[in-house]
């Protein structure tokens, strides 16, 4: 597919040129991390493909003229990211799970040269800047190590240039810096070499960014709507002058930029993606009576479900332009958002009256409540230091969660420090048993539970993720592989609720509830779509 637009690069303000969109990818899942070959007539991708053993990530090479596909790793068996030439265009440098890692251009049997991390190319192509975490998108993504080094490939020295949460490194044209962007997503430079000025280039949420002679180009939110932008850089960073929009409302959510050497090409990827609530029937063996539906709908992000202790209505988060906490009927009637605002993990008080949830205001946390019919929204006194809740105390005079560290912890809302519990695991805690004696819990997909006074723990032995206990603190409903289950710890008799992507994808710590009967369980499911798309100058 083409079309023509109008495009003004920054070095002919004055003379548009006709620039032509080109869709490069159309398969299902999620094409990302394009990257142009320097003389810009190939373009590298990873892509989702599924070789009968499950979805694997495969790193492509897409021939700009004649739009044919190469795959490159389909032999090499970990998952893959962020593939990037070299600048001869003679090697590909590419993350993976144990590494970052060298190849030809056209492929071959992979090296290892340097830990995992998403790698560039300096311009002499002798070093690579590998940022530690890789990032895919830009604003859903858990920092396990910040820091972003350099590896001299001839000698295999390494480097720490910068010891922050650092992302998306990208080169200066002299090699003496490099610009990435940090954690509130403001673009940075720093020095390479020497002691020289760390420079916060702009406070704007701005990512992926790309150095190209005087000019810097990056991906950024800063006009409401995603889109390109560019600024004259000096030396160090700097900004010269006010950042100008090259592109406005191409996507509402772009991940990764590439551009050509000569800035007559760029690719990005567009995505759109979806999280709705789906509701299913139990029997009273927990066994799934074949009722379902969709509770919310669209291609909207609404997740974190709640049920009300009387089993009619629900809580539940939304993200993008329905940001906010909303109640609904457990069938989705009657929508309405009751607090409009960066508020997060709501549960329903345990008689129903009121829903709280986590609130961020100037980067501090709280607990706010607020009541079902949108009235009476109030930050809580002294509820400060807990980042996510997992469930109210049995007595109902405390939340318990976790603080900013991971571990949990427990808040008395009548007053009193936030206490830490010493729980001997590593994982999320991600239910509290309606008896209040067990935490179910889980750590790397193994589940466990928890003693709640003694804090021993039980392993069961089993993989999965974000279990919930049912109304008699015995049985679990969990999820794995993208597929519901039963368990009872007692007898270890484990069923399936929901086949493994019968509906989408399911994943994460905030996916499903019950309803106080066992009679109603709501899942959050998801779904995505990530094309590339290449804007090409015309001829």
């Amino acid at each position: 597919m083409i079309l023509s637009i109008l495009w003004v690069w920054p070095k002919t303000p004055t003379a548009p040129t006709e620039m032509r969109f080109k869709r490069v990818t159309s398969g299902e899942g999620v094409a990302i991390y394009p990257n142009f070959s320097p003389d810009g007539t190939r373009l590298l991708y990873v892509e989702t493909r599924d070789f009968g053993q499950g979805p694997q990530d495969e790193i492509i090479m897409y021939d700009m003229a004649s739009g044919d596909a190469m795959e490159l790793t389909r032999d090499f068996h970990q998952e893959v990211a962020a593939p990037s030439f070299s600048p001869d265009g003679l090697h590909i440098a590419f993350a993976a799970e144990d590494g970052t890692y060298l190849m030809g251009s056209l492929g071959g049997t992979p090296r290892r040269v340097a830990d995992r991390g998403q790698p560039a190319w300096s311009p002499d192509g002798k070093r690579l800047a590998i940022a530690r975490t890789v990032i895919h998108r830009p604003f859903y993504f858990s920092v396990t190590e910040g820091g972003i080094f350099v590896v001299d490939l001839q000698r295999g020295e390494q480097k720490e240039v910068f010891d922050g949460f650092g992302f998306q490194a990208t080169w200066s044209p002299d090699g003496k810096r490099l610009a990435f962007f940090n954690e509130p997503h403001e673009l940075v430079s720093v020095p390479v070499d020497s002691d020289g000025e760390v420079v916060v280039m702009t406070a704007e949420q701005s990512w992926s960014p790309i150095w190209l002679k005087d000019a810097l180009y990056f991906l950024s939110s800063r006009d409401e709507t995603m889109g390109v932008f560019t600024v004259s850089v000096d030396k160090e960073g700097r900004f010269k002058g006010e950042p100008r929009s090259l592109t406005k409302g191409i996507s509402t959510d772009l991940w990764s930029l590439t551009i050509s050497s000569d800035q007559q090409s760029m690719a990005y990827t567009a995505v759109r993606s979806s999280s709705n609530l789906w509701r299913f029937g139990l029997d009273d063996q927990a066994r799934p009576t074949g009722a379902r539906e969709m509770v919310t709908e669209g291609w909207e992000m609404f997740t974190q479900p709640h049920v009300s202790p009387d089993g009619r209505r629900i809580v539940f988060k939304g993200e993008g332009p329905e940001f906010g906490i909303w109640v609904s009927d457990i069938d989705g009637a009657k929508p309405l958002r009751v607090a409009k605002g960066n508020y997060h993990r709501p549960l329903w008080s345990p008689d129903g009256e009121y829903v709280v949830f986590v609130g961020v205001t100037d980067e501090v946390r709280h607990i706010w409540a607020v009541n079902p019919d949108g009235t009476n929204l109030r930050q809580l006194p002294d509820s400060e230091g807990l980042v996510w809740l997992h469930g109210w105390s049995v007595d109902g005079e405390g939340l318990y969660g976790f603080a900013r560290d991971l571990e949990p912890r427990y808040l008395p809302l009548a007053g009193g420090a936030l206490q830490k519990l010493e729980a001997p695991i590593k994982g999320y805690i991600s239910s509290v048993s309606p008896d209040g004696l067990l935490f179910a819990a889980y750590d790397d997909y193994s589940l466990a539970l928890v003693d709640s006074q003694s804090l021993e723990v039980r392993d069961l032995a089993l993989l999965g993720e974000a279990p919930i206990f049912m109304s008699d603190s015995r049985r679990l409903v969990f999820a794995h592989e993208s597929g519901i289950y039963g368990f009872d710890a007692d007898s270890r008799e484990r069923w399936q609720i929901v086949a493994p992507r019968e509906i989408w994808e399911i994943g994460g710590t905030d996916l499903m509830a019950l309803s106080r009967d066992d009679r109603w369980l709501v899942a959050t499911y998801s779904r995505m779509d990530g094309q590339i798309w290449a804007l090409e100058a015309g001829e």
